[in-house]
């Protein structure tokens, strides 16, 4: 990380409370890197901003496989591109089970009866924010205190 981009103190806002951002370039010294650990390991919102979604995911890949401490690690995403086997697509189970029906009252459900991971990342694109059900999913995941049990990691982009 730059210097001058370590700490950037952007907010995110859409789960009700600042979540301090860290912008993340990949091409930073190690020791830096490493001070981002806690992020992942420490239970709570936590938000880093990096430079598009296939770069986040090299991250959280790279992050999550060193630590190999979470037993599911699950992504809620829309972008097109595969997460691998071992990821789960959140937004998968949600249309496969079809939790996705308006007035999205359900998502609580599938929060407490079906969602196992113990790792989520949202990847924080227009595409998503702009779902209808999207407010309703990051309510419930705040009203429900995953936050405190489990680490959720906003992975946003400029």
């Amino acid at each position: 990380m730059k210097r001058d981009a370590t700490m950037n103190t952007n907010a995110i806002l859409r789960f009700g409370a600042a979540v301090p951002t860290t912008t993340i370039d990949l091409s930073a010294a190690e020791q830096e890197i490493l001070t981002l650990s806690d992020k992942f390991l420490t239970n709570g919102f936590h938000s880093i901003m990096v430079r598009d979604v296939f770069h986040g995911r090299e991250l959280m890949k790279t992050f999550l496989g060193s630590f190999n401490y979470y037993n599911e690690v699950a992504c809620l995403s829309v972008s097109s591109i595969p997460l691998g086997n071992s990821i789960v697509s959140v937004l998968k189970e949600l249309e496969a089970g079809g939790w996705l029906s308006y007035p999205y009252n359900d998502l609580s459900e599938f929060l407490c009866d079906h969602f196992y991971s113990d790792f989520l990342w949202i990847e924080v694109t227009n595409d998503l924010v702009t779902m209808p059900w999207y407010k309703v999913f990051r309510k419930q995941l705040k009203d429900l205190k995953f936050h405190e049990s489990m680490p959720i990691m906003l992975v946003t982009y400029p």
